[in-house]
């Protein structure tokens, strides 16, 4: 998608928010709720036009506030593979960039730090 790759994915995720709720934002569909420094408006409504479906499968994985799952979660390195998917990665990619910030970061790595770091390794 023109404009949105992982520099953007990783504006999103160093906004101070967590992976569940930049998931949420982007499957609300709502681009005012896709904020970070450097994601404009017209990126942010690309966003949320876009992603909104396949980043749905996502928050439904995710705990709700209340802190029940629509889903069981999986492990870390399995949430941290379908966000990346969800960002448009090739699967035998998404997995590389999973297993190479698992070597870094090691197996207990929260799925957000695997993401993350799978992004930074990506750039």
């Amino acid at each position: 998608m023109k404009g949105v790759g992982p520099q953007t994915a990783l504006r999103l995720l160093s906004s101070g928010r967590t992976t569940d709720e930049v998931a949420r934002a982007i499957a609300s569909g709502d681009p005012k709720r896709i904020k970070a420094k450097g994601v404009g408006p017209k990126i942010a409504e690309r966003v949320a036009i876009e992603l909104k479906d396949k980043v749905g499968v996502l928050a439904a994985a995710v705990p709700t506030p209340s802190g029940s799952h629509l889903r069981p979660p999986s492990g870390s390195s399995e949430e941290a593979f379908l966000a990346l998917k969800g960002l448009e990665f090739e699967d035998e990619d998404a997995r590389k960039l999973v297993a190479r910030a698992i070597s870094k970061l090691g197996p207990k790595a929260s799925a957000e730090d695997l993401v993350r770091e799978g992004l930074r390794a990506s750039v």
